[in-house]
């Protein structure tokens, strides 16, 4: 059967000679995996506009209700997001929250809460200006593991030194040193890896420290 639903893009490969495969954060059905049939033989720039990291999209799928891959018969851009992947502030970020979105979420059921945030954080992340999003990343990742369920205040986060959820800014346009940031990424990263993550090492923050000042 035939289904619309609103998705989220967390990452697409190239599956056999013009397709591709593509991982989707869906507001019916969850976290959900989808072959693209043909696409990259006829339609790159479609494929490249559409599919890219954190894209909002309407899409038709095709869901057997089994695990393993489904099919994604149609898709469109849902949300203006023009300066997602225009900025490259904005699209190193996209491609760090991709990561920790795909490998934060267990199972297939959808989560209208978790759609929900992700939803009003990407359009969050697309209408900021690039200066004030030096502690984006650490206010998701706080946030994003209070809405699956790990409060953070809860647990003993040792390697804070002197630095406590207290004194985290709690807007993120408000600033944080780079050494006060690098401190935080690291033990938030530490955290996830340590309880929501588990068995998937986070590699992509790398290039944050170089991008965000």
């Amino acid at each position: 059967m035939l289904h619309n639903t609103k998705a989220i893009v967390l990452n697409s490969f190239p599956y056999q000679e013009s397709s591709i495969i593509t991982k989707l954060y869906t507001q019916s059905f969850g976290l959900q995996s989808y072959i693209v049939k043909g696409l990259r033989q006829k339609n790159r720039s479609y494929a490249s506009s559409v599919f890219m990291p954190l894209q909002i999209i309407d899409a038709e799928v095709y869901n057997s209700g089994r695990q393993g891959l489904n099919i994604l018969k149609n898709a469109n851009i849902s949300e203006g997001l023009h300066h997602l992947h225009t900025s490259i502030v904005k699209s190193t970020l996209t491609l760090f929250l991709s990561e920790i979105i795909l490998s934060s979420i267990r199972g297939e059921e959808a989560e209208e809460v978790v759609f929900q945030y992700l939803f009003n954080a990407i359009k969050s992340l697309n209408n900021e200006q690039d200066g004030a999003l030096a502690t984006f990343h650490l206010r998701f990742m706080i946030d994003f593991a209070g809405i699956l369920g790990f409060n953070i205040s809860n647990y003993d986060l040792a390697s804070l030194n002197q630095l406590t959820l207290t004194s985290f800014p709690t807007d993120y346009n408000e600033r944080l040193t780079r050494e006060d940031r690098n401190l935080w990424l690291s033990t938030l990263i530490s955290f996830y890896e340590q309880h929501i993550t588990i068995g998937h090492k986070i590699v992509s923050h790398r290039v944050l420290h170089d991008i965000l000042h």
